[in-house]
């Protein structure tokens, strides 16, 4: 049989500890106990990937949406960060972009990385929330070897994590997240719970579905056609799941075989411009959030593609523009459903050349723009504010274990 040793010594990424080297990042599974808790107050405890105010927005802006309901129903919140270190000067930084952002009042002190909260002596009657899949693993543990009153924990999902990983260990523990501990799920759209649903993902009798956070206070409508049409194109070609190169090469195909009156635009992660024949297709990088918000309408078509169960935000706050949007159908989801603002399409290029042909007919009718941007984007699914209250309820009546 072989020993453990010679096997160590043929994998180059793990190394024997006991010779004096690095056994990389595989440690025994952390068994965190506490010594010591303070009381049994509820305290709702959410576990962010990070609370730099340069990352809070999308997923991690709407879970910290979902605390700030939490402290109008009059419950106290906390932060767990996964922040390797944050120093008091990043913690009041943060907390002074929450009050300004969210009109949401947290301490600094309430703000901890997690290697802090380990170190602490936190109330016995604290109730997880997890938002991205690592944390609840951290979350599990927490609760096995510790004597916390609740036993079950919120699961905050936003997107079907596993796809972010492609075939590997984190694909492994992302879908096992799903599978394992005693939670309530709160999904953050109709679409991506039917999702979960036909992949036999949920088991619990309570679970909820939250809207999708749509800041329609900011939209506005377009109040003219270009004389020549403008496409924005939401491109990010360093995350996979935008589907750069299919949006590109659909693009490509499109202008060279319809040759239409165009100006191309992209954003998302900056690129060079690409000049191809007569059209530059310029890049304007990631675009300040407020110029976003006041420059969306004036586009005539749009382009935003995402490999996954969930609509991603910028199509619908494309179609909610009046502009003429291209997005990609996948498993159970077809914006199409919503509103005529929507052109969906297949996941090959073919398919978006042919919905961008069709989208660039239908861009000079304005008034139907306009009148199609009056949909609800998630008809089946409850306000943020309906969710908070309902789980404030579910864990007074009773401790769920």
């Amino acid at each position: 049989m072989k020993t453990i040793k010679k096997i160590l010594k043929k994998m180059p990424f793990i190394k024997d500890n006991n010779s004096g080297n690095e056994l990389g990042s595989i440690r025994p599974t952390d068994k965190p106990v506490f010594n010591t808790f303070n009381g049994n107050e509820i305290i709702y405890n959410i576990f962010l990937p990070t609370v730099k105010k340069e990352y809070i927005f999308g997923g991690i802006y709407t879970a910290l949406l979902f605390l700030k309901e939490l402290q109008v129903n009059h419950c106290k919140v906390k932060i767990t960060a996964f922040d390797k270190f944050l120093s008091d000067e990043e913690k009041l930084e943060t907390s002074h972009y929450l009050a300004k952002k969210l009109n949401m009042s947290i301490s600094y002190l309430e703000i901890l990385t997690i290697a802090e909260y380990k170190k602490s002596s936190p109330s016995l009657g604290e109730i997880f929330i997890g938002t991205i899949w690592y944390t609840t693993i951290v979350i599990r543990q927490l609760i096995d070897n510790n004597d916390f009153i609740h036993k079950s924990y919120i699961y905050f999902i936003q997107d079907f994590e596993p796809g972010f990983s492609q075939w590997s260990d984190d694909y492994a523990d992302a879908i096992t997240s799903y599978k394992k501990g005693r939670y309530i799920p709160v999904f953050n759209s109709t679409f991506l719970k039917d999702y979960f649903a036909e992949q036999g993902l949920i088991n619990f009798d309570t679970h909820f579905v939250l809207k999708p956070q749509i800041q329609t206070q900011q939209l506005t409508l377009p109040t003219k056609v270009n004389a020549t049409p403008k496409l924005f194109f939401y491109a990010r070609p360093k995350r996979p799941r935008n589907l750069f190169k299919t949006g590109m090469q659909g693009l490509i195909d499109w202008l060279h075989e319809e040759n239409p009156d165009i100006e191309i635009y992209t954003a998302g992660q900056p690129h060079d411009d690409l000049i191809f024949g007569r059209w530059t297709i310029k890049s304007l990088g990631k675009m300040d959030e407020s110029v976003y918000w006041k420059t969306l309408s004036q586009y005539d078509i749009g382009l935003s593609l995402m490999l996954s169960p969930h609509p991603s935000y910028p199509p619908l706050e494309m179609a909610l523009s009046g502009v003429m949007t291209v997005t990609n159908r996948y498993a159970n989801k077809d914006l199409a459903e919503l509103s005529n603002n929507f052109v969906s399409c297949d996941l090959d290029s073919s398919s978006v050349k042919q919905a961008l042909k069709e989208a660039y007919g239908k861009c000079k009718q304005l008034d139907e723009r306009i009148a199609n941007a009056k949909f609800d984007h998630d008809p089946m699914a409850h306000s943020m504010e309906k969710v908070a209250q309902e789980i404030v309820e579910l864990y007074a009546v009773k401790n769920i274990g």
